[in-house]
């Protein structure tokens, strides 16, 4: 197959976006039936310096991290360890009792949340933002947490037992909503597995695919590698920033709150195995693996599980996000089930895959064995409009690709 139309169309694209303004650095990789088709680095990583991005920079992956402990979890499900049905507060006893926000006051849950509700974001969690009185409650409690050190805060079972303190917003399993649920699901993996949430990731999903810049914190002999940050000024204008976001900071010493939401740090290559794995239904091909061995994390069946949407239409209608559109939510990923309502043609049912606060973006799609990575360091920086041009591309160059 010739890729040489798909890689200069992703050129044009990716520089396009630097062009406009829209971002300092990114990177793009693309896979095609496990072979790497496209690979680049765009913009510079430090406007201080004039540092340009590197195919080695470690990235903040915030909400990116959710796949990985959607990973972890499966792996405990497998070996029959956890159960989709099995109550939160059997394993977090600071979830019994729960109380539900309503006009008319807080009110018992109605039922016990589950890991189920966990992983397809219907457990009524929150995250905190001062828009609802449950969300600015948790501001009160990260904002507390966020004045120590990383190494001194809560651990993450005592955190995520805290949050089980506060009102939900909704009832268990009744509405769709994106809180905190992927770091309660990383205090379950603590207790389950009897390791830190780190040591089990580590060695049960990172360290057997190679992933051996995954972590929760830059170690010092690699800091030279840690991408920058950048914010956007009144004006419009990039600045430089570190900030510290959902209890996340100072990343260059191991945090005693392993967030399972958003805590991982990776580089391009680690997170492109991890999407090869997926892609390949929970095996990484030997051709794609650093020993050159397959290494296997997961049946393909439980892969498939991983990927039936989770939610209901009226739940569906909930996910109000421009880069939701088409698609539902299941194990704390974005599975496309409307094709017709996204913008970019063809699009396929069953693409998987999740974002994180910083604009990085993660897309698997089965159908065509395609995956794509795409990262970039910005505050607020989810970008769908980008993400549909990535795929319009990558669609139309694999399309040219396979014509004699």
């Amino acid at each position: 197959m010739n890729y040489e139309k798909l890689q200069t169309r992703l050129r044009e694209v990716m520089q396009e976006e630097i062009d406009r303004k829209e971002a300092v650095g990114t990177q793009l990789r693309v896979y095609h039936r496990n072979r790497e088709v496209f690979c680049g680095c765009f913009g510079i990583d430090n406007t201080e310096t004039g540092r340009e991005v590197r195919e080695d920079d470690i990235y903040r992956l915030f909400s990116m991290t959710k796949p990985v402990t959607s990973v972890a979890v499966y792996t405990l499900l497998e070996q029959g360890r956890l159960s989709l049905d099995d109550a939160v507060e059997r394993y977090l006893p600071g979830f019994r009792e729960m109380q539900v926000e309503t006009p008319d006051g807080l009110v018992p849950a109605r039922r016990k949340m589950t890991v189920a509700d966990l992983l397809h974001m219907v457990s009524g969690l929150e995250y905190p933002h001062p828009y609802n009185p449950v969300a600015a409650r948790l501001c009160e409690f990260y904002q507390a947490e966020e004045q120590k050190s990383p190494d001194r805060m809560l651990g993450t079972v005592e955190f995520c037992n805290r949050l089980g303190s506060y009102p939900l917003l909704y009832q268990p399993g009744e509405r769709w909503n994106y809180g905190t649920s992927a770091d309660v699901l990383g205090a379950i993996v603590e207790v389950v597995s009897g390791s830190s949430f780190r040591t089990y990731l580590k060695e049960t999903v990172l360290t057997p695919l190679g992933m051996n810049d995954t972590d929760f914190f830059v170690p010092q002999e690699k800091r030279d590698r840690y991408a920058s940050m950048y914010i956007r000024d009144e004006q419009g204008n990039f600045r430089r920033e570190e900030p510290t976001f959902l209890a996340l900071k100072e990343r260059h010493i191991p945090p005693a709150f392993e967030s399972g939401g958003a805590g991982l740090l990776s580089t391009m290559e680690d997170y492109g195995r991890f999407a090869l794995m997926l892609l390949n239904r929970g095996t990484l091909p030997a051709e794609c693996s650093p020993s050159g061995q397959a290494v296997t994390i997961l049946r393909p069946e439980t892969v498939a599980e991983m990927t039936i949407p989770g939610l209901t239409e009226e739940q569906r209608r909930q996910c109000g996000w421009e880069s939701m559109k088409g698609f539902s939510y299941g194990s704390l990923m974005r599975i496309l089930v409307a094709p017709d309502e996204v913008s970019y043609r063809p699009a396929f049912v069953g693409e998987f895959g999740w974002d994180g606060w910083t604009g990085n973006y993660v897309c698997i799609d089965p159908t065509n064995g395609m995956t794509f990575i795409y990262m970039v360091q910005q505050a607020n920086g989810c970008r769908p409009q980008m993400y549909d041009r990535i795929k319009q591309a990558v669609y139309d160059g694999l399309s040219e690709a396979e014509q004699p």
